[in-house]
């Protein structure tokens, strides 16, 4: 989405005292930020789930990523690994990596290794494969 006015305007009818975007991708929490700061919200925007880029949250909402709360917040990566996935992601796809990505890619490849163990994409068969394999 780009347009999050529409929505923003009806929630703040209610005078909320935060607005979660849950695990929103920075660039939804920045356009979120910004464009609830251009309506008047002046308090915090919690991502509780979320890992976020703070140099495209400021290019994004500039002052109004400010009270963006969020347990993590990276200004660079933080480490090599990270930094090589970073940059073959932008390359590629022309956009920033979603913070979380490098936490949860191995999972799809751990994943795959179990459906194959099971020679099934069944719950009941992989999860078991789950167990006994290891990332």
């Amino acid at each position: 989405m780009t347009d999050f006015y529409p929505g923003l305007k009806r929630m703040l009818t209610k005078k909320p005292d935060m607005i979660c975007s849950d695990a929103s991708p920075t660039g939804t929490v920045a356009l979120i930020a910004k464009q609830a700061r251009e309506l008047g919200f002046t308090g915090p925007i919690y991502n509780p789930t979320g890992a976020l880029e703070a140099k495209s949250l400021w290019e994004t909402a500039g002052k109004g990523s400010d009270r963006v709360v969020v347990p993590r917040v990276w200004a660079k990566a933080p480490n090599k690994i990270y930094a090589d996935l970073t940059r073959k992601w932008e390359e590629k796809f022309k956009e920033p990596l979603m913070a979380l990505a490098p936490e949860i890619y191995p999972l799809l490849f751990w994943t795959v290794d179990a459906m194959k163990k099971a020679n099934s994409v069944e719950n009941a068969k992989v999860i078991p494969a789950l167990r006994e394999t290891s990332l």
